[in-house]
């Protein structure tokens, strides 16, 4: 069994990722450690880092390596309060279960043909194509479903053009560790890339940003942050449920969205297919039920399409986001209305988040490794 970390002069290192992390199940397989390795010793094969020449626990660099692979780890002395006082000037309040945020909408693309090949209002594409457009950034760290790949699968990849962005703008549900082409992108010369990411991997670009590790996270302009309650394994979601059980044609699918149950959305105008949440639930991913970040709370935008067909509700919360929102909205290519239009679904938003908290609660983890307040309703 390897050593608490407190006896190692407060320093992990990747003994202490493998065994506390990786064989526990609280890996998020968010690429962080592979992306910052100086040495190149970690590599990624089936969304969890590995050695490179498979020695297990022991860092290939030296029986103790160095820190830098645990610096970017989440799980790992990761202080939920450290990130909010640096994004925000300030600890989030235990009622504040949504993250803090500056303004919550609704908004959709006034593109006919941005709204056709995304999720929802097609926000997170508009932003990234606008900011591409104008300048403001140079890359987007986002995933895609392009012809490599199942078509029902994406892998992670860095867009620089409309196009790119688009043909990963419907969601999956499965897995794509969009960081992992940052550490080629650093490489590369990108200097201002977005990062659109499920909540675990807008921690590991904060994590960096609390440990000092500038090379990486000082080339991520903006963090979007994707809503998200869980991703689920690819063979049992896709090539059990949809197509052994219920012979969906993954090339006649148009999209897939999750509506209190998973929908199937055909290409050829047909009737989509229902699949309850009940069935897909335990497909979950194992690092999903340690958890405890719906709505992506250190993004500097959080985007998810909750109950609003054709809408994403959207939520600003850094000064950086804001700064992006006005842009994005002075361009015209956005229509937006105010989210509390809709109180049920800030309602839902509140629920989801509660939920997601308090099964961390109930499997007795705390928030990643530093303690976080909780309101009484989730106090043991």
């Amino acid at each position: 069994m390897p050593l608490p970390l407190s006896t190692k002069e407060g320093h992990a290192h990747w003994r202490d990722l493998f065994y506390d992390v990786v064989q526990t199940g609280l890996c998020t397989g968010c690429s962080g450690c592979v992306v910052v390795c100086p040495h190149q010793v970690l590599d990624y094969r089936n969304l969890t880092p590995v050695q490179t020449l498979d020695t297990a626990d022991t860092c290939v660099h030296g029986e103790k390596g160095c820190d830098t692979c645990a610096r970017a780890c989440p799980r790992i002395g990761y202080g939920a309060p450290e990130v909010d006082r640096l994004l925000f000037g300030r600890e989030k309040q235990p009622e504040e279960l949504c993250g803090i945020h500056q303004e919550i909408v609704f908004a959709r693309s006034r593109e006919p043909r941005v709204r056709a090949r995304t999720q929802d209002g097609g926000i997170a594409s508009t932003l990234a194509i606008w900011a591409l457009e104008a300048g403001e950034i140079d890359g987007v760290l986002t995933s895609s479903n392009g012809a490599e790949w199942h078509p029902l699968d994406s892998g992670a990849y860095v867009a620089t053009s409309a196009e790119e962005v688009l043909a990963g703008g419907m969601s999956r549900y499965t897995y794509v560790p969009t960081p992992l082409p940052l550490k080629q992108a650093v490489k590369d010369g990108y200097s201002r890339l977005a990062l659109m990411a499920v909540p675990c991997q807008t921690e590991f670009v904060r994590k960096l940003m609390t440990t000092k590790v500038k090379k990486y996270y000082s080339r991520v302009a903006l963090v979007v942050g994707l809503l998200c309650s869980e991703t689920f394994e690819f063979e049992p979601f896709i090539t059990q449920t949809m197509v052994e059980r219920r012979a969906i044609d993954v090339h006649n699918v148009h999209k897939i969205n999750i509506k209190g149950k998973v929908i199937v959305y055909p290409k050829d105008g047909g009737d989509p297919v229902a699949i309850p949440l009940k069935e897909v639930r335990p497909m979950a991913r194992s690092h999903c039920h340690h958890c405890p970040d719906f709505t992506a709370e250190h993004a500097d935008i959080s985007l998810g399409g909750l109950g609003q067909d054709g809408w994403t509700l959207t939520l600003i919360r850094t000064e950086v986001g804001r700064t992006f929102w006005e842009g994005l909205k002075a361009s015209g290519l956005i229509e937006v209305r105010p989210a509390e239009e809709e109180p049920e679904v800030l309602d839902l938003m509140r629920r989801l988040a509660i939920k997601s908290r308090k099964r961390v609660v109930e499997a007795g983890d705390r928030w990643y490794s530093r303690p976080q307040p909780l309101p009484s309703e989730l106090t043991p």
